[in-house]
């Protein structure tokens, strides 16, 4: 399992390489990134315990926060970037609706 730190870089990464983000924007993000993984930290183990009722209010402060830090991040962006950004969020929602992407799960690993 990945730390918070490594997952960080690999958030960071992904958007430099993908987006093609210069120096000044690849420090924004990493500074954007660094401040919503401190408000990320969530238990996923809490999850498993909850109630049907209690599992929607977390996933709907998780897509808070992930609403605001998107926000955030195409502030950095160029318009283009921005576009780009939006299909690579779609193409993110596609995969972890359809199960792909997790650890064991439909072309997870060892598949």
């Amino acid at each position: 399992m990945m730390t918070p730190e490594q997952r960080l870089e690999r958030q960071t990464k992904s958007l430099v390489d993908e987006l093609k983000l210069n120096k000044d924007q690849e420090a924004k993000v990493l500074a954007i990134n660094k401040k919503y993984m401190e408000k990320q930290t969530f238990d996923f183990s809490k999850m498993r315990d909850a109630t049907a009722d209690e599992r929607t209010k977390m996933r709907e402060s998780m897509q808070k926060v992930q609403v605001e830090k998107d926000k955030e991040i195409k502030a950095v962006l160029t318009a283009s970037q921005v576009k780009l950004y939006d299909e690579m969020q779609k193409k993110r929602e596609e995969m972890r609706k359809s199960g792909q992407g997790r650890i064991g799960g439909q072309g997870g690993q060892g598949q």
